[in-house]
């Protein structure tokens, strides 16, 4: 069974993409700076670890993949903290790369990359670091750029 790994899981694509994950028989850990308390991504995780991406301690186990979705991505937000973006988007994204064992890293960026605001930059930046350092160690990598996700389920069960 194939060991996979979501960033961000407490938040709209990350509880979905836990609970299709799961579906498909992976097994599935959550991790986020969000606890709701049991429902949602924990439900739908076969384990959930409650940190924050700017946190620097280590994050056991083994994954063959993560998908890293833990972001700032208000752009409106961004201009009015923009070092809480960088740092949550930049080096949030540094700490993960060199703090898991993994075979494979998917990030979800964006198609505002190339916009002039601080939340494209910080994702631009991200998109560029991620493709550096897991060329540099032999790692596959995948980026998505995202536009709006939205979709049909504005809600998601809490048992399964």
């Amino acid at each position: 069974m194939k060991k996979i790994l979501v960033t961000g899981s407490s938040g709209y694509i990350g509880q979905h993409l836990c609970l299709y994950l799961s579906k498909m028989g992976y097994q599935v850990t959550g991790l986020d700076r969000y606890d709701n308390g049991g429902v949602g991504c924990h439900t739908f995780c076969h384990t959930f670890i409650h940190q924050d991406i700017l946190d620097t301690n280590q994050i056991e186990g083994e994954y063959d993949t993560v998908v890293h979705l833990a972001a700032l991505v208000q752009v409106g937000m961004s201009h009015l903290c923009p070092m809480e973006y960088y740092r949550t988007n930049v080096i949030g994204t540094m700490n993960v790369l060199e703090r898991l064992n993994y075979n494979n890293f998917i990030l979800a960026s964006t198609c505002q990359v190339d916009e002039p605001h601080v939340y494209g930059t910080s994702k631009r930046m991200a998109e560029t670091i991620v493709r550096n350092y897991c060329s540099l160690n032999d790692k596959s990598h995948t980026v998505f750029r995202f536009g709006n996700v939205v979709g049909s389920a504005g809600y998601l069960p809490t048992n399964m």
